[in-house]
């Protein structure tokens, strides 16, 4: 029995992504219907800087799509990880360096002695806090894991207090 969508049984509209040949997948822009955009954008751009154009349009290769993405964001992100660490390490032994110093100083305060103390007992629990916020997401495809009548309000993330 055929269906009204115009398209062949199993497939599904296709996400339009462009490939280089180390791997590197981007997903291409353009908006629900109008892939003329992503085309555009494809021969004066990427084309150019080596990509290929691909269609993933079953479910297998949405899924596969989405899996490659997820590891590629993960390997960028680990090596985004990497350099923060090396960066506020070494910023904050710079100023836990500078503290110390005012801490031996003769005229400091026994409450700056204790404000320092406090500072530098809590900077490993605040650099694993800012690095969770920095560094956790979630991580997929909006078409793979929503349907086409999910409202857009559905794609705002709420702000701390709840709100969108």
């Amino acid at each position: 029995m055929p269906d009204n969508t115009g398209m062949a049984r199993g497939t599904l509209r296709p996400i339009i992504y462009f490939e280089n040949k180390v791997g590197l997948k981007l997903l291409a822009p353009y908006d629900k219907d109008k892939p003329e955009i992503a085309r555009w954008i494809f021969e004066k751009h990427f084309k150019g800087l080596g990509f290929m154009w691909r269609e993933a349009s079953t479910w297998r290769e949405w899924l596969k799509l989405q899996d490659d993405l997820i590891k590629q964001e993960t390997r960028e992100a680990e090596t985004r990880r990497e350099h923060f660490r090396e960066v506020y390490d070494a910023g904050r032994q710079r100023t836990a360096a500078a503290m110390m110093q005012r801490r031996r100083d003769s005229d400091c305060s026994a409450y700056e002695r204790d404000f320092i103390d406090a500072w530098l007992a809590r900077a490993e629990g605040k650099r694993k806090a800012l690095e969770a916020k920095l560094f956790n997401a979630n991580r997929y495809l909006w078409a793979v894991e929503q349907d086409s009548h999910t409202k857009i309000e559905d794609r705002i993330a709420p702000g701390p207090d709840g709100s969108k």
